[in-house]
């Protein structure tokens, strides 16, 4: 009777603490880390990393008809590489990445000086956008942001502090990823099993990447274009270039993996041994299985007066 009492006890309790956290916490967690830490550092890889496959898989930075724009803003712009790429494209107009304090990416205002980094605590709610006055920016960028705009209602008051600031005709470009996956195998199926709870979790839900087009015309904004590309993970497809991109995906569906391992742990009741065999098997089956995800793609604009 006293053991029974006491897995109930250990039950509810568990049951309570995963009602009360949430991404936020997460990333309260995650950035409240040492900035040497390998959870921060694997972040900050990932990221910089995803930025070249993004390149590569939709041609350029931007697809937007960009000319001679005044004010750019990366919102939550990571290592900032696709911010100076920008500033050097475009050296007459102000490029302002905003994110949570980064040693490295601020030390980068000294050297390009067009370039200027602004903190915020964008993992404790805050958007960094207030400072910035009505019908000021020609041109919003967004990418890999999903998990900082949970709960999804985060997405809706993003998007019309965004609109507050572009100028009548600015744009907004969005890229996310899908977090499902097609055509996968037994371990990945096991690893997606464990991810449904991860994110049931810190309450993320997952069909929210492929519906923010709605949240665009839901904002007030025009001329919205959405778009998707299937990306294999892993080398199996036949041509030289979707081999490499497999490659690549691979690699950075792996990374977000490992980075999430000890949430993954934590909400799975895993030890981190069971958790990176699994992980291993998952990502090595994907050529067998031709596993894809979907690389998604949003623009959308302010109505111009």
């Amino acid at each position: 009777m006293s053991t029974a009492r006491t897995t109930n006890d250990t039950n509810s309790s568990s049951t309570t603490f995963q009602q009360s956290y949430s991404s936020e916490l997460m990333l309260k967690e995650l950035y409240m880390l040492c900035e040497t830490s390998p959870e921060r550092r694997r972040d900050r890889d990932r990221r910089h990393r995803q930025h070249y496959l993004l390149k590569r898989t939709w041609g350029r930075n931007y697809q937007i008809p960009l000319e001679n724009p005044s004010l750019i803003i990366d919102w939550c712009c990571a290592t900032a590489v696709w911010d100076i790429e920008l500033a050097f494209e475009f050296p007459n107009a102000k490029v302002v990445g905003i994110d949570y304090e980064s040693v490295t990416v601020a030390s980068l205002t000294n050297t390009v000086k067009n370039f200027s980094f602004h903190n915020a605590m964008i993992h404790q709610g805050e958007t960094g956008l207030k400072e910035f006055g009505d019908n000021q920016v020609d041109y919003i960028m967004m990418r890999d942001v999903w998990l900082v705009n949970a709960p999804a209602c985060k997405w809706t008051n993003l998007l019309k502090e965004i609109y507050r600031i572009l100028k009548p005709g600015g744009y907004i470009e969005i890229y996310e990823q899908d977090t499902n996956f097609k055509s996968m195998g037994p371990k990945l199926t096991i690893l997606e099993q464990w991810s449904d709870r991860f994110y049931e979790a810190i309450k993320v839900d997952r069909n929210t990447n492929s519906e923010l087009g709605s949240y665009l015309k839901n904002a007030g904004y025009t001329n919205v274009n959405e778009k998707s590309i299937e990306l294999p993970i892993g080398e199996w497809p036949d041509s030289k270039e979707m081999k490499e991109t497999g490659y690549l995906q691979k690699d950075i569906t792996e990374r977000r993996f490992r980075e999430s391992k000890r949430w993954y742990c934590k909400f799975n009741n895993l030890t981190e041994r069971e958790y990176t065999k699994t992980l291993i098997q998952a990502i090595d089956e994907c050529d067998d299985y031709k596993t894809t995800v979907r690389s998604f793609y949003f623009s959308a604009q302010k109505p111009s007066l």
